[in-house]
């Protein structure tokens, strides 16, 4: 399990990951040398969790929380992209991409009229 726990730290966008009994007591951690103590998160985080349960009862909990610079990273890139499609739909929209949109140019005809 330690092991495991130390891999997930790893993964990208990952900033802790640790698994708690029922009392709250660390039974495996990120950082080995919290192993046995009660879990105390830093102030002010929303961390995820997940229930670990066994014969359906409830033994343990996974607890993980991802990089705030991650998070903003990711943020940053999905208000990039909506600005960028949104950008194009207008121009599409607006009669500018598509051909034969927009002003048309008048064609004289040949007897002038």
């Amino acid at each position: 399990m330690q092991e495991t726990v130390q891999a997930l730290a790893r993964a990208p966008g990952v900033a802790l990951a640790c698994v708690v009994d029922r009392e709250g007591k660390v039974l495996s951690h990120y950082l080995p040398a919290d192993i046995g103590n009660r879990f105390r998160g830093p102030c002010g985080w929303e961390p995820l969790d997940e229930a670990l349960i066994q014969d359906q009862e409830r033994w343990g909990t996974l607890i993980f929380s991802t990089s705030t610079a991650t998070v903003r990273k990711s943020c940053l890139e999905q208000l990039l992209l909506q600005t960028g499609l949104g950008g194009l739909l207008w121009l599409c929209f607006s009669g500018g991409a598509w051909p034969g949109n927009g002003k048309r140019k008048r064609r004289r005809r040949a007897d002038g009229i």
